[in-house]
């Protein structure tokens, strides 16, 4: 929603600060190196460089994490338990030039890109010495993964289109605008168990896009 324009990041958006116990101490740091014998974790904020300092309780955490003097520094941490929650990655499949071409759409700094890039795109398309070969190139969206987050992103750019863009770029929707969705399975939003949960989600894709889902 945010990469169309029907939410702002703001409202999606929740400061970790704001969820955690005033008893959590929160450091917003890179971690470096673990040493499980020792059991320390060395950090170093992404923003400054410096000399290494040591902090083995939490009274020095909150101390430390409010100076000038650690803000410079890698700090090594000392824990009792360590939990260690990275999260993922996005799946490019070994698939050439994804990372150099693509789009993802993973996190909200994802959104605000692609939002601005189908901006950028309809803007080009505009310009007076585009032919109809690139104005069509430009405003041929592809949208990699049947899945959920593929399938809902699909439906919102659909409906962004046919319902705010036409507006501001008639022709251009009219006549050059094409979204396709690639699947690699023989139908979309294979997670689900039951072709009715399916079909409003195909149904909501196809209106006024007729032969733009792509399915291969």
């Amino acid at each position: 929603s945010v990469s169309v324009g029907t939410i702002e990041p703001r409202s999606i958006i929740e400061p970790i600060r704001s969820l955690i116990s005033p008893r959590i101490k929160f450091i917003e740091n890179k971690c470096i190196n673990i040493d499980p014998k020792k059991k320390f974790v060395t950090c170093i904020n992404s923003r400054h460089d410096g000399e290494t300092s040591t902090i083995t309780n939490k009274d020095e955490v909150a101390s430390a994490s409010s100076s000038e003097e650690v803000l410079d520094s890698t700090q090594s941490i000392k824990y009792d338990f360590l939990v260690v929650a990275v999260g993922s990655q996005n799946n490019t499949f070994n698939t050439p030039d994804v990372e150099k071409y693509a789009h993802f759409l993973k996190e909200i700094t994802d959104a605000i890109r692609l939002r601005a890039a189908i901006s950028d795109a309809f803007e080009s398309a505009m310009s007076l010495n585009q032919s109809e070969e690139d104005r069509k190139r430009l405003l041929h969206f592809v949208i990699v993964g049947g899945g959920p987050t593929g399938v809902e992103f699909a439906a919102e750019l659909a409906d962004y289109v046919q319902q705010d863009l036409k507006y501001y770029f008639p022709s251009l929707v009219a006549n050059d605008v094409k979204i396709s969705l690639i699947q690699s399975l023989d139908h979309i939003l294979s997670t689900m168990v039951c072709f009715h949960f399916i079909y409003p989600f195909y149904t909501l894709i196809c209106d006024g896009f007729e032969n733009t889902l792509m399915l291969s």
